[in-house]
């Protein structure tokens, strides 16, 4: 059968041309070239017909192929009445940044992805302050960029030939302040050229370099220019409060690095050819790190004081090595370091008080070696199956903070043992697709258990509990169950299903 056009897509399609015809933007465009504005208001008026028939052709279609084959020719004369909407909206856009007068002082081009360049005359803007371009179509600024002396927030600079000509145009504006990314580092060839660009005496306090794949895992000359380069990089450390390296190729770190006394966020991806970080536990401010793409690191640091979140993904050397004292920290997010074994990071050393009523949020994706964790309040585990195994050793009989697990693993098919936390108070299993059963009388001894939920788990059921109250903890108040869950849909159906006397007096029962 041919596929059926959806009225509701075309419905949907046709307001927003609605919203792009009514804008000040296309009528000031047919106005500037002199068109009949009347074209607009006659095409507005045919969308506004076509719109109100489409909710009985899409029910006609099925029965009369003339009113199929129309809707098929007007999704068509819609995908193309967007895209010529689209390309007017893009030159008007273009055309009124170019007639703006130069005392503009903001000029915002967030989301206008469609927009691929500047205007060849944006350096008229003599007064401009800020620029945004975040979300945009924009690849490369013009290279008389430098001529805005009084830019403070450029989305993005460009690297548009291997000598680096419009980064060093910024040497031009040494009170550059707001955000600062600079992208396709790989083009430049003499890292010496960038040292004009003077950045370490601007005032930006955010930072974002990125290298692409071009000329990536070179060799020693190569990386050796990779360090070169990112030496001339140098922002003022004694401002900039965010930095961002991306892509980098070479084997180490700057110097610089060392003395961001300032930086409260630090995220380094991608990083591949690099086996050792920065001592980043001697950053005093840090309080977000994010490690991602490394191939050879084995350690991380040891103490941070101040973080509150870490992030390490991609990281296969990694073994025993995570950070040990951690007081401050509530988010943690491991993935995919596939050799990490154990940890046991201390994230409340003061007392016994701090402990206590501190804790951790934890993900935890394709790591399978880990065994053990402590010092957390929830936690999302995934490709853990030694972890879920092991978890009633965990030692957390103490720790009041733990409240919620959620377990996300397509490996595991039963489970035998719980944290033995006293206030664990939310326990999920999510797209388990080979859980069968778990064991009662370990999930009866979660006394603090409230919330009880089942989701995208097609092989589970309560089968294997006994036919009375006894099987649940007294403390359960719901029982949610979700998506592919047939076995448990079916035998918990209300006053029908097999399991139903043993689920019955939860208060609460949800099955979608």
């Amino acid at each position: 059968m041919a596929e059926l056009v959806g009225g509701a897509f075309l419905s949907a399609a046709l307001q927003v041309a609605f919203e792009k015809l009514a804008s000040s933007e296309i009528f000031d465009f047919f106005r500037r070239r002199n068109l009949d504005e009347t074209l607009l208001k006659k095409l507005h008026i045919i969308l506004i017909s076509v719109n109100q028939v489409i909710e009985d052709a899409e029910e006609l279609q099925y029965r009369n192929t003339n009113v199929k084959k129309w809707l098929d020719e007007l999704k068509d004369a819609v995908f193309k009445a967007e895209d010529i909407i689209d390309e007017i909206d893009t030159e008007a856009s273009q055309q009124k940044l170019q007639a703006e007068s130069q005392s503009i002082i903001t000029k915002k081009l967030k989301g206008c992805y469609r927009m691929t360049k500047l205007p060849s005359n944006f350096h008229k803007l003599m007064n401009l302050c800020h620029l945004d371009m975040e979300g945009s179509g924009i690849k490369k600024t013009p290279g008389n960029m430098g001529k805005l002396r009084y830019l403070g927030t450029s989305t993005e600079i460009v690297v548009k030939d291997n000598r680096g000509s419009n980064l060093r145009e910024l040497g031009d504006k040494k009170y550059l302040g707001g955000r600062l990314i600079i992208s396709e580092l790989e083009n430049i060839s003499d890292p010496v050229d960038v040292k004009e660009a003077n950045i370490k005496d601007m005032h930006f306090d955010k930072l974002e370099l990125k290298w692409g794949m071009a000329n990536r895992n070179g060799g020693v000359s190569h990386q050796q220019e990779y360090i070169i380069l990112l030496d001339a990089l140098q922002p003022n450390c004694g401002i900039v409060k965010v930095v961002n390296v991306e892509g980098y190729g070479g084997t180490r770190f700057s110097d610089w690095m060392n003395g961001l006394d300032f930086v409260v966020s630090l995220k380094l991806i991608n990083c591949r050819s690099c086996d050792r970080l920065p001592p980043l536990g001697q950053l005093p401010l840090l309080e977000e790190l994010e490690i991602g793409g490394f191939d050879g690191i084995k350690v991380i640091g040891h103490s941070f004081r101040r973080l509150g979140e870490l992030y390490i993904r991609d990281c296969p050397k990694l073994r025993k090595s995570l950070p040990q004292q951690l007081p401050r920290l509530n988010w943690l997010s491991i993935k995919g370091c596939t050799n990490l074994e154990t940890w046991d990071g201390n994230m409340a050393t003061c007392s016994k008080e701090t402990y206590t009523s501190s804790g951790v949020s934890m993900i935890l994706e394709d790591c399978p070696h880990l065994t053990f964790l402590s010092s957390l309040c929830s936690l999302i585990v995934g490709g853990f199956p030694k972890l879920i195994a092991s978890w009633k050793d965990w030692g957390v009989h103490n720790l009041l903070s733990f409240e919620a697990i959620q377990v996300c693993d397509d490996d595991i098919e039963n489970v035998e043992s719980f944290p033995a936390a006293p206030n664990l108070r939310f326990l999920e299993f999510r797209y388990c697709s080979k859980l069968k059963a778990i064991n009662y009388m370990a999930l009866r001894d979660l006394q603090s258990l409230r919330s009880l939920i089942f989701g995208g788990c097609p092989l589970m059921s309560f089968e294997n509990f006994p036919d009375d109250e006894q099987a649940f903890p007294i403390s359960l108040s719901e029982l949610c169950i979700w998506g592919n869950c047939p076995l448990l849909k079916e035998r918990c159906e209300k006053e029908k299903g097999q399991d139903w006397s043993k689920v019955s007096h939860i208060p609460l029962i949800s099955i979608d």
